[in-house]
């Protein structure tokens, strides 16, 4: 399976396992990736760099960019607080919480405290997609002993699955996927595959991030192609 990089629609067809990676190829990626690595540093918005933080990491590019990704998770990561007392988007506040802890900081399940209500549950207002869809992804990073995190768990995929029917085929195809094989569970280069082809389909979406995602994923599997040709070649 190749993609496209020129435009946003998938081209499906089979790599030569001799075919190698052209100059030109390696030349746009390199201009891509400073593209990209200029909308990174542009993007001051806090929520919005959450976002497209996910996004490079989900698409499968993350490697390129670990350095600035580092910077940013750290400022997240000292600021958190003061961004939860402020955030009453479940949304943003479980994709911030799934992100660092992705990351290996020790985070607190507290954070989600402020959505539970009286009687010790989640909110039923919080019910709608996007949230419940964040939340879950973010509750796999749970640690033995934390209540809040399993009862969100239960929350979470429950109202999901009891949502299915009456989703559109672009949100159920998403709840789908992370309900079957959730962010973490998921294997790099397929989980990136897959989301290459949610993600353009998101009008959202960063034109820049997603031709580089394109060709960085065309070109990995020049290369895995090649190494598997090299192997057989002499076995």
């Amino acid at each position: 399976m190749e993609f496209d990089s020129s435009n946003s629609s998938i081209l499906i067809k089979k790599v030569d396992q001799d075919e190698e990676i052209s100059a030109t190829e390696e030349e746009e990626l390199r201009r891509q990736k400073e593209m990209m690595r200029n909308v990174l540093a542009q993007t001051p918005n806090h929520c919005n760099k959450l976002e497209l933080i996910d996004a490079i990491q989900r698409l499968g590019v993350g490697y390129h960019f670990e350095e600035e990704i580092d910077k940013s998770l750290q400022y997240i990561h000292d600021t958190h607080l003061e961004y939860n007392s402020k955030d009453n988007d479940l949304r943003t506040v479980a994709l911030r919480f799934r992100l660092l802890r992705q990351q290996g900081y020790p985070v607190t399940c507290d954070v989600f405290e402020k959505f539970i209500d009286s009687e010790g549950n989640f909110k039923v207002s919080l019910i709608n997609i996007e949230g419940m869809l964040e939340l879950f992804e973010a509750v796999q990073f749970r640690i033995a002993g934390e209540e809040i995190l399993e009862k969100a768990l239960k929350f979470s995929s429950s109202n999901l699955e009891s949502s299915l029917p009456n989703m559109n085929s672009f949100l159920s195809r998403q709840v789908k996927e992370a309900l079957k094989i959730p962010i973490l569970k998921s294997s790099n280069r397929v989980g990136a595959k897959k989301f290459i082809s949610i993600y353009q389909q998101d009008e959202s979406h960063n034109e820049i991030l997603l031709n580089f995602a394109k060709l960085d994923f065309n070109i990995i599997q020049k290369m895995h192609q090649k190494e598997l040709s090299d192997i057989t070649r002499y076995c």
